[in-house]
C-alpha cells in the first residue's frame, strides 16, 4: 500500500524520536496512516460544522385562536402573554432622525445630567463623534455625575486611551462578555441593546451607537440614515431596566434607588409593551412580537430594517397578509452595503409573487421600525435577522398609539421617496451574478 506521508520526515519536523514505538507501529501498519488521516479530516468537518451550524430551537408556526386588531386591548393581552412582558401605560416618545438630531439631543442631556448617566451600545468606534461624546461624559463625571458605560466586546473598538481618560475622572467603563477561558460557548451571544438613560427619567433607544457614519443628516455621502427615540417617564424606566440587567450580569452591581428609578408622573396615556430579550432555549420573543403583529394587521404593514432575513414562517406570514389584502411594504438598504442584504434577496421572489412591495434605499439605512394599521408601532434595537431573533440581547418598545403611529408612517413615506421599488418583472430578469451571490450569502445567513 502506498504511504501517504513520510514518517521519518514527519517525526523529524515535529521533534518525535524515530525510535518511538508509535511510529514503529505506524511504519509496520501503513493502514493506520489512512485511518488517522480519515479521523483528522472528520474532526475538521465536525469542528467547522459546529461553528457554521449553530444549535437553535425549531420555532412553532404561529396560529391564532381568534382574529386580533392591533388597536385593541385583546391584542396587548395576547402579546403580553406570548412574550411574558407586562402592559404599561404612560411615557412620552420623541422621534430623532439621523445624527444631526440625535447627537445634539444626547450631548445636551449629558450636559444637564444631575446624578447618573448609564450608557450601553453595541458599536463604539473612534472618531469625531466618539471624541465629542467622551469629552461630554468626562465633563459630567467631573461635576460628580456617576457615569457607567457598557460596550460589547465584539462590536466595540473604543480605544484604550479613551477608556483611560474616562476612568481617570471616575467613570466606569465595562465590556460585555469579553472572550476568556470558559466563555467560548456563549461568546457568540452579544448585547445589541441601545440603552442610554440620564437621571432615570430621560432615555434613548433605537438604531444608533457611536461611529462617525452616524454623523450628519443621513443623506450626505458616508452618512447612515437612522433613527433614535427619546423617551421619558415610565418608558425611560423600562430602558433603565434594559441597562441594569446587562450591567448586573457584567459587574455584579445591582442598580437601585430613586436616582435610577425616580417617581413617575405619566405624560401621555398610551399603552405599550417593553421587551428585553436574551434568547435562550426554545423562546424567541423578538420573532413572536413581529409575527403576532404580521398576523394581526388588517389594512397596512410597513417595515424598515437594515438586516432583513426573516425565517421561513415569517416570510409565509408576510406573503399571506399581502394576499389577504394588507398593504405590505418593506424598506431595506442598498443591496451593495453588506452581504446580509444579498442574503435577504433569496426571499424576494416569494414576497413579490404575493404582492409585497419591496423598496431598496439609495444608500445604507439602519432604521428599525414596524408600524401596523396606523395604531401599533415597534421600535428599538432589533434587526429582522437570526442574531436578533435567537442570539443577541435586544430591547424593543411596542407602542399602541395612533398619533405616534401616524408619525412613524410619515417617516416611512418620506424614506421610500429615496428608494427604488423592485418590480416582479425586474426581479425575474435580474443578473445571474446577483442570483448566485445572494444564494452564497444566504448559506451563511445564520452567521451574519
Amino acid at each position: 500500500m502506498k504511504k501517504y506521508f513520510d514518517i521519518k520526515k514527519a517525526a523529524k519536523r515535529f521533534g518525535v524520536p524515530n525510535a518511538s514505538p508509535l511510529l514503529k507501529s505506524i511504519k509496520k501498519y501503513p493502514r493506520v496512516e489512512l485511518i488517522a488521516g480519515a479521523v483528522g479530516v472528520l474532526a475538521i468537518i465536525l469542528f467547522l460544522g459546529a461553528l457554521l451550524w449553530p444549535v437553535q430551537p425549531v420555532p412553532h408556526e404561529m396560529t391564532l385562536t381568534q382574529p386580533l386588531d392591533v388597536s385593541s386591548p385583546q391584542f396587548l393581552d395576547a402579546l403580553s402573554g406570548l412574550v411574558d412582558a407586562p402592559i404599561h401605560t404612560g411615557g412620552d416618545v420623541r422621534i430623532l432622525n439621523n445624527g444631526d438630531e440625535f447627537i445634539p439631543a444626547l450631548i445636551a442631556s449629558i450636559q444637564n445630567a444631575k446624578s447618573t448617566i448609564d450608557l450601553s451600545v453595541y458599536i463604539w468606534n473612534n472618531g469625531k463623534y466618539s471624541d465629542q461624546l467622551t469629552q461630554s461624559l468626562i465633563d459630567a463625571a467631573q461635576r460628580g455625575v456617576a457615569v457607567r458605560i457598557l460596550v460589547d466586546a465584539q462590536g466595540s473598538n473604543i480605544s484604550a486611551e479613551e477608556i483611560e481618560k474616562l476612568q481617570k475622572v471616575g467613570a466606569r467603563v465595562e465590556t460585555f462578555r469579553s472572550l476568556s477561558f470558559g466563555t467560548f460557548q456563549r461568546y457568540h451571544r452579544r448585547t445589541h441593546r441601545r440603552a442610554i438613560v440620564i437621571d432615570g427619567n430621560d432615555a434613548y433607544t433605537g438604531g444608533m451607537a457611536v461611529a462617525d457614519y452616524w454623523l450628519g443628516d443621513g443623506r450626505t455621502q458616508g452618512s447612515w440614515r437612522d433613527m433614535m427615540f427619546e423617551v421619558h417617564g415610565a418608558m425611560a424606566q423600562d430602558i433603565q431596566h434594559a441597562f441594569s440587567d446587562i450591567w448586573y450580569e457584567t459587574t455584579g452591581e445591582a442598580l437601585a434607588g430613586p436616582t435610577f428609578y425616580p417617581a413617575v408622573v405619566p405624560e401621555h396615556a398610551n399603552s405599550y409593551v417593553e421587551l428585553q430579550t436574551a434568547p435562550t432555549g426554545f423562546r424567541m420573543p423578538i420573532r413572536e412580537i413581529f409575527l403576532l403583529t404580521i398576523h394581526s394587521a388588517k389594512n397596512k404593514l410597513f417595515i424598515t430594517n437594515p438586516y432583513f432575513l426573516p425565517d421561513r414562517e415569517t416570510i409565509a406570514a408576510l406573503a399571506a397578509a399581502s394576499r389577504s389584502g394588507v398593504d405590505v411594504r418593506i424598506l431595506v438598504p442598498d443591496p451593495n452595503t453588506s452581504p446580509v442584504q444579498w442574503a435577504g434577496q433569496v426571499n424576494y421572489a416569494a414576497l413579490l409573487e404575493a404582492g409585497v412591495k419591496i423598496y431598496e434605499y439609495d444608500r445604507m439605512i439602519h432604521t428599525k421600525l414596524m408600524v401596523a394599521d396606523g395604531a401599533w408601532s415597534i421600535i428599538g434595537s432589533a434587526n429582522f435577522d437570526n442574531r436578533s431573533r435567537a442570539l443577541n440581547d435586544e430591547v424593543v418598545l411596542g407602542i399602541q398609539d395612533t398619533k405616534f403611529a401616524s408619525s412613524i408612517e410619515q417617516v416611512f413615506t418620506d424614506d421610500i421617496s429615496h428608494a427604488h421599488l423592485i418590480t416582479p418583472d425586474e426581479w425575474k430578469n435580474r443578473s445571474i451574478f446577483r442570483t448566485f451571490a445572494s444564494y452564497v450569502c444566504w448559506l451563511f445567513s445564520k452567521q451574519l
